[in-house]
Parts: C-alpha cells; sequence; structure tokens
C-alpha cells in the first residue's frame, strides 16, 4: 500500500514560489465561487 505524508507548514516559511502555486491551485479550484485566494484567511 501507498503511504501519504502530509505536513503542515506556517505560510512565513514558504518561499514566495510557493505562495504563488498555491495560489494558482487555490484559484484554479475556488476563484468563481469565492473569489481570489488570500493566504491570511483560513
Amino acid at each position: 500500500m501507498t503511504s501519504l505524508v502530509i505536513d503542515s507548514v506556517p505560510h512565513d516559511s514558504l518561499t514566495s514560489n510557493d505562495v504563488a502555486s498555491l495560489r494558482e491551485l487555490f484559484d484554479a479550484e475556488y476563484f468563481a465561487e469565492f473569489g481570489a485566494w488570500d493566504p491570511d484567511q483560513p
């Protein structure tokens, strides 16, 4: 069986490229319904 590990990382530990990638991911999935991703919101 494949093992999956998810690490929680504080936003201030992410690089600007990491944040840009997360923004792309969230906006692609949720932009139409919720608007642009805001990393300071839950």
